[in-house]
């Protein structure tokens, strides 16, 4: 079954356009804005235009997620158990030794 959603890749290489465009933009529209809802307007319209420069919307394929691994064993819960008493007494008493 194929399965494919609508959304941005991030790699190494768009972050850094990211980062590169961001620098050079000109803020001025943002910081002088008459208002905070005005400037965070200009700001969203900025940040949108460019993602969508440099990471526009597509179809993604779905990858197979790993099956999460349930461990249920008798030794495991005992010692969750413990670190959990543990980690009680450590945030009541605040002292290392206790943790």
């Amino acid at each position: 079954c194929n399965v494919s959603t609508i959304g941005r890749v991030f790699n190494k290489r768009n972050t850094d356009s990211i980062k590169e465009v961001l620098e050079i933009e000109d803020w001025n529209s943002v910081v002088c804005a008459p208002s905070a809802e005005e400037a965070y307007k200009r700001f969203l319209s900025l940040i949108t235009m460019i993602m969508d420069l440099v990471s526009p919307f597509r179809k993604i394929k779905a990858k197979n997620k790993a099956k999460s691994t349930s461990f249920t064993n008798e030794e495991v819960s005992n010692l969750k158990q413990v670190y959990l008493r543990c980690l009680r007494r450590y945030e009541l008493t605040g002292k290392i030794e206790t943790r």
